[in-house]
């Protein structure tokens, strides 16, 4: 069902549009092997490709810093995917020209031995947004039931393997935990936006073999990396799993192809911008005090003597 874009047209309204291809709102069964890592480019030539980009960029930006200024609601972008997805480039990309003193980016790896021993969601829980401020999570609490899947034992003490209970067990208890988590943000004004960046394993492979010839990029490649890599069949049935049971109409995820980098990064940034225009922020508008308030400061103002008048 997500095989094929619509025709460019050049515009991010076209491009909203064709990312409601890739909304997986949980109404429906869920299938991975129906979503694509490829689709016809929804641009046409590198020129396109900047124009859209910088229009989707200045809507963000522009949305954010009156998301800032009301201080009423809140936006977690939560960005998952295999490793060589394609994350971090993501990040960079669509959200460039967001102010930094608004959003913060946090990167999860495995849990240490102390996160271990406390709640799941307790990590991810001191690093959401205030109100105004976009928080980016590159890789979030729906590890555990990702890698927690695949990994079984990287989510409990190794002192405590044995007395774990079983994994389907905690998967499935994981997933209720995590749709009550969503809906207490949707609840207190934190819009919740989770992308899963697709990518075939061919690709997967080609980018990470790649990163061994970059010495900008081989620092990144680990034995883990290669380890998963071979196991992309199991991740893909984690990811199945973990949408088809956390995606709602309030949080839906948007499962990308990303096979072409430029076409995730333009789709990931169409569905950061949705999310706020759905929120609608604007300039705070003065009330009264306020405006009393301003008055006051500006006549405080004009009452500072002029370094130039007192000069002549």
């Amino acid at each position: 069902m997500h095989g094929r874009a619509m025709p460019p047209d050049q515009s991010p309204e076209a491009i909203a549009s064709i990312l409601a291809q890739f909304e997986v709102t949980g109404d429906a069964a869920f299938r991975l092997a129906d979503c694509a890592t490829r689709i016809t480019r929804p641009y046409q030539g590198d020129a396109a490709f900047r124009r859209v980009m910088k229009a989707l960029r200045e809507g963000i930006a522009d949305r954010q810093r009156k998301l800032f200024a009301n201080g009423t609601d809140a936006v977690l972008v939560v960005v998952q995917g295999v490793d060589g997805a394609g994350k971090n480039g993501l990040v960079r990309h669509a959200l460039r020209k967001v102010d930094p003193n608004g959003m913060h980016v946090w990167s999860f790896g495995a849990p240490d031995h102390g996160e271990l021993r406390e709640d799941f969601l307790r990590r991810y829980q001191r690093r959401l947004p205030l109100t105004g401020e976009i928080a980016v999570f590159n890789r979030g609490y729906h590890e555990v039931v990702l890698s927690g899947r695949v990994h079984p034992d990287s989510q409990v003490p190794a002192h405590h393997a044995e007395a774990a209970p079983a994994a389907e067990t905690t998967i499935a208890a994981r997933f209720e935990e995590i749709r009550a988590f969503e809906r207490y943000l949707v609840a207190n004004r934190i819009a919740v936006v989770k992308i899963m960046l697709h990518v075939s394993p061919g690709t997967q492979q080609r980018r990470l073999r790649s990163r061994a010839d970059s010495n900008a990029k081989q620092w990144k490649l680990t034995e883990a990396d290669c380890r998963d890599a071979a196991l992309w069949s199991d991740f893909a049935e984690a990811y199945e799993a973990c949408i088809a049971n956390t995606a709602t109409s309030a949080s839906p995820w948007y499962v990308l192809p990303a096979d072409d980098k430029r076409t995730a990064r333009m789709l990931g940034a169409a569905a950061v911008l949705q999310a706020l225009e759905r929120l609608a922020p604007e300039w705070p508008v003065p009330g009264a005090g306020r405006k009393a308030e301003l008055a006051r400061m500006v006549a405080a103002l004009s009452a500072i003597p002029s370094p130039e008048a007192s000069g002549s």
